[in-house]
């Protein structure tokens, strides 16, 4: 594969004007991995077939994926239906309740994760493109 860019990454990790804190906290949190007994994985084999034999090759590398609740997939664990960790804790009764409201696939959600930092200009332009997509839209 080849290497990765600056821009090849998130705009919060790329973006000049961001706080290089977060980049440093970023790149940072693998400063010790080759001490690690393992490297884990969200990923699975069929996938990214290539890489993970040559991590594997590097490091004692363990693929855990899909990391998805059994509820997304096959259903076997019935109690399995969610990760159990939120940054932030959703109002879920109230968003199901207007999201039974719609019609299915007329909702877009979006989402830019909890280190995002968007732009006035980015901003405007996400904002005019839900407003002419002519669908809902929820995001967090």
């Amino acid at each position: 594969m080849p290497s990765l860019r600056i821009n090849d990454m998130p705009t919060f990790l790329s973006d000049t004007d961001s706080d290089p804190g977060v980049l440093n906290l970023v790149v940072n949190q693998f400063s010790n991995f080759h001490e690690a007994n393992w490297l884990l994985c969200n990923t699975f084999d069929k996938l990214e077939d290539e890489v993970i034999n040559w991590m594997a090759s590097q490091w004692p590398f363990k693929t855990i994926g899909p990391a998805i609740p059994s509820m997304y997939l096959d259903k076997r664990l019935e109690d399995d239906k969610e990760y159990g960790l939120n940054l932030f804790k959703p109002v879920m009764d109230i968003c199901m309740k207007w999201l039974d409201t719609k019609e299915i696939g007329s909702v877009v959600y979006i989402s830019f994760g909890s280190m995002a930092t968007i732009g006035e200009e980015q901003m405007e332009e996400i904002t005019w493109g839900l407003k002419n997509s002519n669908c809902y839209f929820v995001g967090c």
